[in-house]
């Protein structure tokens, strides 16, 4: 073989194989972008069976928020989790999305919310928990490292989309799931089922107990209060991240809860000597948003039977589906709501409760 001849057969060789690999990179891109099991770029395709996982709250939120249609939302930390959208949809008479994130700080879960008020113009109600454990929680507080989340997925910019189209493990478990669901004939997760975590764990006091270790925590001589410094801290929370989108979205109705968690977690709070800054770092919250016309807030710590009522918890603080629907009930009804008028004596009564509740008797 000469050499014009090796030439010949060199080109057609690289040629060859620039073709084929132009033609897998976008066979692999293109079912990524066509089936799309994040939702990036649309919303489920009809027809076709989607799977939503617990473990994927934080690669397919954002789509959701951004790409499906409705005008109600629920969102906030694991504690939302076992909400029901059909629920929510029957009592508010809405079109919901659920999309809670699991361990979701203030930062981050007003993060969402404020991707779904840009996004969609259609949303008249928000429905999000605020949990007790982040009320001292700096603004710019999340449980997960900042580098780790997929950004490539919350911004606009088109040209890191190729960490999505291009990435082995999503197209080898995802869009194959989107694939095999659909072979199958097997719907997609509903936003009743997505997240729900009820079906797999054991309530009432066996359940709760299993969390909680009592005798290791050694009783406070007293009770502490909040500083200064951490009243502060606890307004620019507010501020960065609840308020802000109350305020810039006068139109929409927000019912914000404090999630309510066991008579097991006041008793933990009792004995920590954390029981009256837990209750007035609620009071102060509540005080710096209660004025807004458009915001419905509303805490159940007085609603004592079923606070009390273990069958409703897993653990020290997560209620499951029936104290989900429970919530949803009493957000339409008004109860447990929270007004300038009644704060201090609500929070007052919340304080007595608390304090003198007989937690002995519960390990009796």
């Amino acid at each position: 073989m000469d050499n014009k001849q090796s030439q010949t057969e060199y080109r057609k060789w690289f040629f060859t194989f620039f073709v084929t690999a132009a033609i897998l990179i976008l066979v692999f891109a293109g079912a990524t972008i066509i089936l799309d099991p994040y939702f990036h770029y649309h919303k489920p395709l009809p027809g076709f069976g989607y799977l939503m996982e617990l473990s994927k709250e934080r690669y397919i939120n954002d789509g959701i928020v951004k790409n499906y249609e409705y005008d109600a939302m629920i969102t906030g930390s694991s504690m939302t989790e076992c909400f029901s959208t059909t629920v929510c949809d029957e009592t508010f008479g809405t079109t919901s999305v659920k999309v809670p994130l699991s361990g979701g700080s203030y930062k981050e879960v007003d993060r969402q919310v404020q991707a779904a008020l840009n996004a969609n113009d259609n949303i008249r109600i928000v429905i999000r928990g605020l949990d007790g454990i982040r009320y001292f929680n700096d603004k710019d507080a999340c449980d997960y490292d900042e580098n780790s989340l997929p950004h490539y997925l919350y911004d606009n910019n088109p040209f890191n989309d190729a960490e999505y189209v291009l990435n082995k493990r999503i197209f080898v478990t995802d869009v194959w799931d989107v694939v095999g669901m659909t072979r199958m004939h097997k719907p997609s997760t509903t936003f009743d089922e997505y997240a729900n975590w009820d079906p797999y764990y054991l309530f009432g006091k066996e359940g709760v107990s299993s969390y909680y270790g009592r005798d290791s925590v050694i009783p406070a001589e007293t009770q502490g209060v909040i500083t200064d410094e951490e009243y502060e801290i606890i307004r620019e929370n507010v501020a960065y991240n609840i308020e802000q989108a109350i305020k810039d979205n006068p139109d929409v109705e927000f019912y914000y809860f404090f999630t309510p968690y066991s008579i097991y977690y006041w008793d933990y709070m009792q004995r920590l000597g954390e029981l009256d800054r837990q209750v007035e770092a609620e009071r102060y919250i509540a005080s710096l948003l209660v004025g807004y016309d458009n915001l419905h807030l509303y805490s159940f710590y007085g609603q004592y039977d079923f606070v009390s009522n273990l069958d409703n918890y897993k653990d020290t603080h997560h209620y499951g589906a029936v104290g989900s629907n429970q919530i949803i009930e009493w957000l339409n009804e008004g109860v447990g709501e929270i007004t300038a008028e009644n704060l201090d004596s609500y929070y007052d009564q919340i304080w007595e409760y608390y304090t003198n509740y007989d937690y002995d008797a519960l390990f009796e």
